[in-house]
């Protein structure tokens, strides 16, 4: 979706990119702010993405409420941004550390993919969107990380007990067989580990970027030979055989970074070429403050202006719906709610048919209308209604395969952008982006744990 037609949005590119990035030895920041007023619904994820194809730098995307970051997530995607992460936050205090602790890994993750990229000779864009509780909670800083790591590696001299040892004491759980991330399983010489995060090398002479970079939970079998490692194999989870062969790995410890000296604020570590943009300041500082007032334990966490501070030695741009200062101080974009587009009625048949004419009626009339699906079966049916309407489908009515969670209209470019079920009024409730979980099966009821279900 070319953006650049737009005379602000070109505006917003040329001054982002005359705003020069930092270098890998600078100190200090303040490259410039750039404000924006008058955006709605998604349009905000959708200018986030263009400016991360325009500019090729890093995008650290903040938003006021741990929901809208996953929220960020599915638009981002999209509208075609590459190399997404969700930065997570605990909805309270930090729980303790251990290894099955989902969010600890996605956010070690996440600090382990972007101190890959600190080094100036490591260029790349990625977007990272984060809820401000995120920046609030500290991370381990990435030299903790890589001084905390297991190195496993073919021919290497450790004895199982010490490699148990170590997982023990780093939150893993020992069980009879591995099937879920932090776990882990010992049979005389034979150590199964289910890592929720690893760095790995295969065995071949081919080593690309991506495996330096940190890995999705991953099974690995290790066997030993006395006090040596004679191989390093994944393992299929469904059949429990070793597979393909490792030449070495590190698993990440889920504890590490706990002491006090041990701790970062996640902004600093980004590289100094990222743009930070802020999804409504406002509120986002007025949410950053309630949500280390209800908490007993704050101190331990980052405020508000701890966080400002190290923003503001990057290049921003701040987005609102309303200027919330002078109007001078911002670029405005002429952005408008797809509200009338939405159609309800005591039939279902007439109301989306109702919805759509009106859609194909604009589309008729010049505008280009995308209209966004999640499922192929909601593409062909909306595909059906539309032909009943008008024999064929308009050229400028796009039927587009995804999920955005609230549609636009881009007056200056005579475009509609809208969602399925935004249209018609089939709002369903979507899991919050989080990694996929293997379970246990389950026999009878008495095998169930509280906590096993809701």
């Amino acid at each position: 979706m070319e953006l650049g037609r737009d005379k602000t949005v070109a505006e917003i590119i040329s001054r982002l990119k005359s705003a020069p990035a930092l270098s890998c030895e600078s100190k200090s920041g303040g490259e410039g702010v750039v404000k924006v007023e008058g955006t709605w619904g998604s349009f905000a994820r959708l200018l986030t993405a263009y400016i991360s194809e325009k500019t090729s730098r890093p995008i650290l995307y903040i938003c006021p409420h741990i929901d809208d970051a996953d929220k960020a997530a599915d638009d981002l995607h999209t509208f075609g941004g590459e190399r997404i992460d969700t930065f997570g936050a605990w909805e309270g205090e930090e729980d303790l550390a251990d290894a099955t602790d989902e969010i600890r890994a996605e956010r070690l993750k996440t600090v382990s993919r972007v101190s890959c990229l600190v080094p100036c000779s490591r260029k790349g864009k990625f977007i990272i969107a984060a809820p401000v509780q995120a920046l609030c909670q500290p991370i381990p800083k990435p030299e903790a990380i890589e001084a905390s790591c297991l190195r496993l590696e073919i021919n290497k001299t450790v004895s199982p007990e010490e490699v148990v040892e170590w997982l023990i004491d780093n939150g893993f759980e020992r069980v009879e067989r591995v099937d879920l991330p932090g776990q882990f399983a010992r049979r005389g010489g034979i150590v199964d580990i289910y890592a929720p995060l690893v760095l790995k090398t295969q065995d071949s002479r081919e080593k690309t970027q991506d495996q330096a970079l940190a890995s999705d939970a991953e099974a690995v079998r290790v066997e030993f030979f006395g006090d040596s490692i004679e191989s390093i194999r994944e393992i299929n989870l469904d059949t429990q055989r070793s597979s393909q062969q490792v030449k070495s790995i590190r698993i990440i410890s889920a504890v590490c970074g706990t002491a006090a000296e041990q701790k970062e604020l996640f902004v600093n570590i980004l590289p100094r070429d990222t743009i930070i943009i802020l999804e409504e300041p406002g509120e986002t500082e007025e949410v950053a403050n309630v949500f280390l007032e209800r908490l007993e334990g704050a101190n331990r966490l980052y405020n508000w202006s701890d966080i400002y501070k190290a923003v503001s030695n990057f290049t921003q741009l701040r987005i609102c719906r309303f200027a919330t200062g002078q109007p001078g101080d911002f670029l405005k974009v002429d952005i408008k709610s797809v509200q009338r587009f939405q159609h309800k009625a005591t039939s279902v048949w007439a109301g989306h048919k109702a919805a759509l004419a009106e859609l194909v009626q604009e589309a008729k009339q010049g505008k280009e209308v995308l209209l966004y699906c999640e499922s192929s079966a909601e593409l062909k049916r909306v595909g059906e209604i539309v032909t009943d309407i008008n024999k064929e489908i308009p050229p400028r009515f796009k039927l587009l395969s995804g999920f955005i969670h609230q549609g636009f209209v881009i007056n200056s470019l005579n475009r509609i952008v809208i969602s399925h079920h935004e249209l018609f009024g089939q709002y369903a409730l979507r899991r919050r982006r989080r990694p996929a979980r293997a379970t246990s099966p389950v026999d009878t009821l008495s095998d169930l744990q509280e906590g096993d279900y809701v």
